[in-house]
């Protein structure tokens, strides 16, 4: 039987997914420094998930934008996903704790 390698993925990389699956927010890459921002605030990710982002085919390859600057955009398999959890998520319910 053949043995496939299996990658983890970081723990903020589903987090960053959907931060990136909201509407104004977008992955730039400065140099060698992810960010993605948002309405509220920029917030750099590590190269470790911006590879898993990128190795799980959730992101688009970089585009430049500038000198210096590229930006990557959500593919529709990262749309998906994304909305997937969102729509399981809300089918969770926190319960009181009285």
């Amino acid at each position: 039987m053949m043995q496939t390698k299996q990658r983890t993925m970081p723990a903020t990389t589903i987090p960053t997914l959907l931060t990136l699956s909201l509407p104004d927010a977008r992955l730039l890459i400065c140099g060698d420094v992810c960010y993605v921002l948002t309405k509220q605030s920029p917030k750099r990710i590590t190269e470790k998930v911006y590879d898993a982002l990128f190795h799980a085919g959730w992101i688009s390859t970089p585009e430049d934008r500038s000198a210096g600057i590229a930006e990557c955009q959500l593919t529709p398999e990262g749309k998906r996903l994304a909305e997937k959890i969102k729509s399981e998520r809300s089918a969770y319910h926190q319960l009181l704790l009285l």
